[in-house]
């Protein structure tokens, strides 16, 4: 019972920090994505706000209920706040995670019927479920903006990016302190 506790406590903590971390980055490759358009953030107008020029009332038939939904107007992709970021990012999450994980099972099962290794198997899995799921996380980030797909696959390229960079300096960090101390 103590190791359950122990596992659901510690998922609970990861997924904090990586959402928190998650969110910020989602915020940072906004605005970098923004920078590549060369445009300024929209400004997000949410659910049930007035947008000058625009009724929420279908003009064809004026006994409709209101359309009201979130839209990007004048300008880049819109910057989301903090607790927003937060929600994009735990469904960027959950939305991957439950694509690789069924593309894993059916891709580990089919090569297991085969003679192939599991290392082959393995390479294939990863390598099909990157080109499901970057659509995905585009579509993802597309809907919840919201911006178009190519924007969204653009914040995601972003974040790709900065991921790479940070990566890049933790290995450089790593490396010198293990050429510093000899290791």
């Amino acid at each position: 019972m103590e190791i359950v506790v122990g596992l659901i406590v510690g998922v609970v903590l990861y997924l904090g920090v990586v959402v928190l971390i998650g969110a910020v980055m989602l915020r940072v490759s906004i605005a970098l994505a923004n920078r590549f358009l060369g445009e300024t953030p929209g400004e997000m107008i949410v659910e049930g706000t007035a947008i000058p020029g625009h009724s929420p009332i279908d003009p064809n038939n004026p006994f409709s209920a209101p359309q009201v939904q979130e839209v990007a107007v004048a300008g880049g992709i819109p910057v989301p706040s903090f607790g927003r970021a937060c929600v994009i990012t735990t469904a960027q999450a959950i939305a991957g995670f439950v694509v690789s994980f069924a593309l894993g099972l059916t891709i580990g099962f089919l090569m297991s019927l085969g003679s192939t290794d599991g290392a082959a198997a393995g390479i294939v899995a990863q390598l099909v479920s990157f080109l499901v799921v970057v659509p995905l996380y585009g579509l993802v980030l597309s809907t919840m903006l919201p911006t178009t797909f190519r924007r969204g696959l653009l914040v995601l390229l972003s974040q790709m990016l900065i991921g790479i960079a940070i990566g890049l300096v933790i290995l450089v960090l790593v490396l010198a302190v293990g050429f510093g101390t000899g290791i």
